[in-house]
């Protein structure tokens, strides 16, 4: 009994280490959408018709963002759980 409680808790802290890294990975994802989006809306003021792609580009990267967000709080939200268990 004591053996298979330790598997599952070692099982719980190997998800929960590597909930973590995904975390860290899309928290670092939208960091990186956020400075594209910065660049891109430099680059926009001096493309005429490309420009529109450019901004059709960070309305883009801004749900990207947007999505990072919801991945990240749910992430939380799974780990809080598996804490909880």
């Amino acid at each position: 009994m004591e053996q298979i409680a330790a598997s599952i808790a070692s099982a719980v802290d190997e998800q929960g280490a590597m909930m973590r890294e995904v975390s860290s990975n899309v928290q670092q994802a939208a960091e990186r959408t956020r400075r594209v989006a910065k660049d891109l809306t430099q680059v926009t003021g001096g493309l005429g018709t490309s420009g529109d792609a450019a901004v059709a580009m960070c309305g883009s990267a801004e749900r990207l963002e947007e999505q990072a967000q919801v991945l990240r709080r749910e992430v939380g939200n799974f780990l809080a759980s598996i804490r909880a268990a």
